[in-house]
Formats: structure tokens, C-alpha cells, sequence
């Protein structure tokens, strides 16, 4: 998932939308961003960019870890979209997201029924307040949805 992301800010995407849907199998992410890099011809393709020599790396990895990953342009955004069967802890990529990001993703959870959102207005949590303002929406994102769906 921080792939995906530092994909579309090096493509210097200024809205970054990551949503997570859990289910019993597994999970699927999509990432929504408004840059305006056209795609290239085979973007999965390891040495691939658009971004120059010695890149061409982070969507390679997507790609081997699920071979249906697909990147398109769609309504003016790109989408990329993956999944996995393996269990994912969203503490481990929350924090450095939103930290790679700087006030530009937002995180939308969808487990089984519930949905829970961390928006773009938390920003990067750069201070001692805003840390703890981070921990309490991860905390609460994590007791509203992950903690009561399984």
C-alpha cells in the first residue's frame, strides 16, 4: 500500500484516496489520484517509469504480489487497484502514509459492514497533538470497524 502512494505522489497526485475493503478472504485496496502523468505502455513492468532512469520499481512490486493488479485512468483520476489474501495490520502502514503524504491521502475502511475513515484534514502528524490526535482516529478507526467485525 505505501507503494501505491509514493507512486502517486512522485506523479504528484494532490488528492490521494486509499480505500481498504476486509473481508474473510482477504483484503482489496484501491488507490484514486488526480495527477495528470499519462500512463505508460506496460506500468507493472519491472524498470518501467515515467519518472526516468533506475525507477520502475513500486508498481513491479504490486504486480508480483497480485498478478490481477490493474492501473488505468478513469473520470480524470488513476486507479490502481490490488489485492491480497493475507492479513494486514493497518498500524503498519497508517502512520508512515499519512507521513509520506502530507495532508494529501485519506484512508477509508471498509470491514464486512462497517466503514470507518481517517480524512485528509488529520494531515501529517508532525507534533506531539497532532500524534496523538493520529493514534486517536487510528484507535477509533480500529474499535468502530476492525475490532467489531471479527
Amino acid at each position: 500500500m505505501l507503494e501505491a502512494v509514493k507512486n502517486a505522489l512522485e506523479a504528484r497526485a494532490e488528492n490521494i484516496d486509499v480505500i481498504l475493503d476486509v473481508t474473510q478472504e482477504g483484503f482489496s485496496v484501491q488507490v484514486l489520484d488526480d495527477s495528470k502523468t499519462p500512463l505508460i505502455s506496460n506500468p507493472f513492468e519491472r524498470g518501467k517509469s515515467s519518472k526516468g532512469e533506475g525507477r520502475g520499481c513500486g508498481l513491479a512490486l504490486i504486480k508480483e504480489a497480485d498478478p490481477n493488479a490493474t492501473l488505468e485512468k478513469k473520470s480524470g483520476k488513476t486507479v490502481l487497484r490490488f489485492s491480497s489474501s493475507k492479513f494486514v495490520e493497518i498500524d503498519s502502514f497508517l502512520f508512515p502514509m499519512f507521513n509520506m503524504g502530507e495532508g494529501k491521502v485519506e484512508f477509508t475502511l471498509h470491514c464486512l459492514d462497517r466503514v470507518g475513515r481517517i480524512p485528509r484534514a488529520v494531515g501529517v502528524p508532525n507534533t506531539l497533538s497532532k500524534i496523538r490526535q493520529f493514534k486517536a482516529e487510528v484507535e477509533e478507526l480500529r474499535r468502530n470497524v476492525w475490532q467489531s467485525s471479527h
